[in-house]
């Protein structure tokens, strides 16, 4: 999570930005070095309008609600949130591609009717002793209807980097933080400090 998070913060803080525009867990692979590469670009586009296209992303899985009129760097976060909320699903001992497809009833996150199921059963099957809550709370804001209240790519990776302290290849601070130019969303607050967090090398 923390890379995939660096690695959208590294594009959305170029000039002018890159929307990646078709986030979705297909698009990311893993070197046998264990480096993460971004792979398939077919559908980015360098933002230079103020950081609005109005066009979209292929795989409707993965499409923010407002998508069909604008497209901008929160739209990238709600994706990377889904992706999150799959591999939460994972940690929560769960199979993401039956438990949210038969609660969502093979619906999308764009939905916000199967998007809130989705995200009452993430509540419900995570840990009792609170341990995920941090990472469960930052979810939600990165999938929020209004593409406002979503957190930069750059405040997801300062989140995570709270969560654990021994994770090296993405844990140093960001040297280029995003603008906020309206479109970008409002800092995380009441994510919480008190975390203690015990993912394996594979989930983070």
């Amino acid at each position: 999570m923390l890379c995939l998070a660096a690695t959208l913060h590294g594009l959305h803080a170029r000039r002018p930005s890159i929307l990646l525009r078709d986030i979705k867990l297909e698009n990311f692979c893993i070197t046998d070095e264990g480096a993460l590469l971004c792979v398939d670009f077919g559908t980015a586009k360098l933002c230079t309008d103020s950081s609005v296209r109005k066009s979209y992303a292929p795989t409707e899985k993965y499409m923010a609600p407002e998508v069909d009129n604008r497209y901008s760097r929160p739209a990238d976060v709600f994706s990377l949130g889904e992706i999150f909320a799959e591999i939460f699903c994972w940690m929560c001992k769960l199979n993401s591609a039956t438990s949210l497809d038969v609660v969502m009833k093979n619906s999308t996150f764009k939905n916000k009717i199967a998007r809130t199921a989705a995200l009452k059963l993430l509540e419900r099957r995570q840990p009792s002793d609170g341990r995920f809550r941090v990472l469960f709370n930052l979810i939600i804001k990165m999938l929020s209807e209004n593409p406002h209240d979503r957190p930069l790519a750059g405040q997801v990776h300062d989140i995570l980097r709270t969560l654990r302290s021994d994770y090296k290849c993405c844990n140093a601070e960001l040297p280029d933080k995003e603008s906020d130019d309206g479109l970008s969303s409002s800092p995380v607050e009441n994510m919480g400090s008190d975390f203690e967090c015990c993912f394996t090398d594979d989930s983070m």
